[in-house]
């Protein structure tokens, strides 16, 4: 399965991969309340930064990818 593409907010002054704070999946909204683990992983010779997150919706793990600079909720 490929992972999804999603929007996320990050806290103003920071890189890309530092700090979500938000992010929106299929036009739902989920606050991160906490952020759980943060790691560096590389796959298939790309490096992403890793994010397991909790919402109230539940845990999460988003993440950054390096070679596009986009983010995907892993599944």
């Amino acid at each position: 399965m490929k992972d999804l593409h999603i929007k996320v907010k990050a806290y103003a002054g920071h890189k890309a991969g530092e700090k979500p704070f938000g992010f929106t999946l299929q036009d739902k909204e989920y606050r991160i309340e906490e952020i759980m683990e943060t790691a560096v992983e590389e796959r298939a010779g790309h490096r992403r930064v890793t994010f397991r997150v909790r919402t109230e919706d539940g845990v999460f793990k988003i993440y950054c990818s390096q070679k596009d600079g986009e983010w995907y909720l892993e599944k």
